[in-house]
């Protein structure tokens, strides 16, 4: 083939990435299970009855008093990891199993029954040098019949247990996909159920009290792998596929050039994280991420769109218009097809070693190389900005990056309920969060709940974070006093209420604006549903404070406070407790069932049952 100059060096620069691409994959995924596609015995040892049946890992097959382990049989890195795997487990009865990280060598197994082949019994030890992450079946200790937990140097995995909800149930048969994240202090878990997508999470670590992997197991390198086991009762326990690469945390950026800009929304402001707008295509919902283009050349097509931080591809998802290619003219063949009823068009989600997720919408295209599994670092290309959307690669609005910070890789909202890039109430509450708290981190410092009020003349902003240069998310009026548990300089953090789950956000301090008051009395929300105590219009059960649901066409999201959370007591009346709202497009259920034309109340009324 014949290039012209320019040609050549266009086809070398792509060739120079590619290669790129390739290297920080292949360096990542040297010497770490790749079992993606499925099982092989390669790699792995095999210990207690352990077996490859076909391309299932099975740990127990059914029978009784199974005490089983597989292990990847070379040392890896284990400072910082993402581990991915399915699993289904089949006439689930007992015990369990875990994904276990210790030092002693690929041969370690512990005892059967309810120490799931990791923790001991009588005349067995369990794995020193070593931690554990389980997924149990039965009840031996009170940890129940549904549960996780996390496990150190081979301790019987029992108690302390925590319950697995969120509609996710070990004893349903269905196959689940586990992701794992650690980042050197916190190791997050999610169960997603890959039938239903009910999905459960959890952590374990903090920054006030970090998880030291390596200083528990002994060192950097570990084994890594699964135990499992049965006793009286029985399992087939099979791991489907599973992929482990160590990917080292590094701050999070901006995915575009900086200085930024902010595309517009149709109400005019910069369509920002959280951003409500009657007109289309928001239509009184709540936008999920920040609308947003380099500075220069501004929002336009073709600007570079770069990972936010290090991590792995979950989703590459590309439109189905025929005119759609990668980013160099060739066909996206084989990429997963985000089809037209998704208005995020060409999109690339990301997992990151902290836990969270970054979602890269509305691209014109993706970077060539760029798929599932890639291991990424922080500033690799993965595409270019676009307008794609709704199935269409060049859609009229303005390009721009749709960036979103996520619990989970999905395309919509984390909690499974139908939303995608707006939802009906504050997005924090769906399994969103602000980019700039990770691009901009801070580190709160507890404080006894306390109430502050607004002592300003005027109105002002809660953020989601102690700076104005955060999101804005709601307002509070002069008189108004709300619950701090939390400081960050002058700032406090305040409960705030939400229809799907208990938020926060901040709000500065001062003595000519906002100011403690200890004389206040405060309602500690305890005992109600999980699902959150109901805000009524008024002292009364028959008319409930709701929001308007653009995307499904309906008023059925009620405003909701939260179990721990705390309110200002303005008073009870026939057995219900009055107290502030922050700004809000709630309204009261007698009302007809529409977009609002305006803020909410500035109170509202819960059950003094599960109010003390």
């Amino acid at each position: 083939m014949v290039c012209s100059n320019s040609a050549g060096r266009v086809m070398k620069k792509l060739l120079l990435s590619l290669l790129v691409l390739f290297l920080s994959s292949l360096s990542a995924f040297a010497h770490a299970p790749n079992y993606g596609s499925g099982f092989t015995s390669t790699g792995l040892t095999l210990n207690g009855g352990a077996t490859i049946s076909g391309t299932r890992l099975r740990l127990t097959d059914g029978g009784t008093t199974e005490g089983r382990s597989a292990f990847f049989s070379t040392l890896v890195n284990v400072q910082w990891f993402i581990t991915d795997f399915k699993f289904e487990l089949t006439n689930a009865s007992a015990d369990g199993f875990t994904f276990a990280i210790q030092g002693i060598g690929p041969t370690a197994l512990g005892a059967p029954g309810g120490a799931l082949g990791y923790g001991p019994t009588t005349g067995i030890n369990g794995i020193g040098n070593s931690v554990a992450v389980k997924f149990d079946l039965y009840n031996n200790a009170g940890e129940g019949t549904n549960s996780t937990g996390q496990y150190a140097d081979g301790a019987i995995p029992t108690i302390p247990a925590t319950t697995i909800s969120g509609g996710v149930s070990l004893h349903s048969g269905h196959v689940m996909s586990a992701h794992l994240a650690y980042d050197g202090t916190t190791l997050t878990l999610i169960i997603t159920d890959t039938s239903t997508k009910a999905s459960f999470s959890t952590t374990w670590g903090s920054t006030a009290s970090p998880l030291n992997i390596p200083g528990t197991v002994g060192g950097n390198s570990a084994y890594v792998g699964f135990t499992a086991g049965t006793g009286g009762e029985t399992a087939t326990q099979d791991i489907l596929t599973w992929t482990y690469n160590p990917v080292q945390p590094t701050a999070f950026t901006w995915p575009v050039s900086t200085p930024i800009t902010y595309a517009p929304s149709n109400c005019g402001p910069a369509n920002d994280y959280s951003f409500y707008c009657a007109e289309t295509p928001i239509f009184g919902q709540y936008h999920t991420g920040i609308d947003v283009c380099p500075e220069s050349p501004g929002c336009a097509i073709g600007n570079p769109v770069s990972a936010s931080s290090s991590g792995i591809v979950e989703l590459a998802l590309v439109v189905s218009d025929k005119t759609q290619t990668l980013c160099n003219g060739t066909s996206p063949t084989g990429y997963q097809i985000n089809p037209s009823s998704s208005n995020l068009g060409n999109l690339i989600v990301i997992a990151h070693p902290n836990g969270k997720f970054t979602l890269y919408g509305h691209l014109d295209c993706i970077w060539p190389g760029v798929v599932p599994g890639l291991v990424v670092a922080a500033g690799t290309r993965i595409g270019n900005m676009g307008h794609s959307g709704d199935g269409d690669r060049d859609r009229t609005f303005v390009p721009h990056t749709h960036f979103e910070m996520k619990d989970r890789a999905v395309t919509g909202d984390s909690t499974n309920e139908g939303y995608s890039g707006y939802t009906s109430d504050l997005p924090d509450g769906y399994g969103y969060q602000d980019a700039r708290i990770y691009i901009n981190p801070f580190l709160p410092s507890p404080l006894t709940p306390i109430a502050v009020k607004v002592v300003a003349a005027s109105s002002q902003t809660v953020f989601t974070g102690p700076k104005t240069s955060f999101a804005s998310l709601a307002t509070v009026a002069p008189g108004q006093e709300f619950v701090a548990f939390a400081t960050s300089g002058s700032w406090y953090q305040i409960y705030l209420p939400n229809d799907n789950a208990p938020i926060s956000g901040w709000i500065a301090g001062g003595s000519t604006t906002v100011t403690t008051d200890p004389a206040a009395t405060q309602l500690l929300v305890s005992g109600a549903s999980t699902s959150g105590l109901t805000i009524q219009a008024g002292p009364s059960s028959s008319t409930n404070l709701i929001s308007w649901n653009q995307t499904f066409g309906n008023c059925t999201p009620k405003a909701k406070i939260w179990n721990g959370q705390r309110y200002v007591s303005l008073g009870s009346q026939n057995g219900f407790n009055e107290f502030y709202l922050p700004s809000n497009h709630y309204f009261s259920s007698a009302n007809s069932c529409a977009e609002p034309s305006g803020h909410g109340p500035s109170t509202g009324w819960s059950n003094s049952t599960f109010l003390h």
